[in-house]
């Protein structure tokens, strides 16, 4: 992560819109989140971030998310559980766990990324659901 990056972290500041497609992390590890930003950011991706369940649906309300990055578990529920209350909201928007192991359930993800996967990996994984997400937004304004 450059330092650049560092300085411009901010938990809780007003996300800005951009014409750069924009994920959501999740994860109760503020640690985790900012490393997982600096790469995203890195990789050329808007990147809103959130540490509890309550403020990723306040983001997702709000802005326009191309996907969704949760961790299994954040603050008192589970990703899987955040995304069934995400698709309430925004049923269109990919929902991916990342985390060290596949959980139980997958009932209301789209995917599942292991956080060992090798940096090249995770960014591919990353735009091929992404590209999904915007073939179906293209289908659906078509429609």
């Amino acid at each position: 992560m450059s330092s650049n990056t560092a300085h411009k972290w901010r938990f809780g500041a007003r996300p800005k819109l951009s014409s750069k497609s924009s994920i959501l992390c999740v994860d109760e590890d503020e640690e985790l989140l900012r490393l997982r930003k600096g790469i995203l950011e890195d990789a050329g991706y808007a990147v809103l971030v959130a540490t509890t369940g309550a403020r990723a649906l306040e983001l997702l309300t709000d802005t326009q998310v191309s996907l969704v990055l949760s961790g299994h578990m954040v603050r008192a529920t589970s990703g899987n559980a955040l995304a069934a209350e995400m698709k309430r909201v925004k049923p269109e928007v990919p929902v991916v766990l990342y985390c060290g192991h596949l959980p139980d359930s997958l009932a209301h993800v789209d995917g599942f990324i292991n956080n060992e996967e090798s940096r090249p990996n995770f960014l591919a994984l990353i735009a091929g659901f992404i590209r999904t997400h915007r073939e179906y937004v293209d289908r659906t304004l078509a429609s």
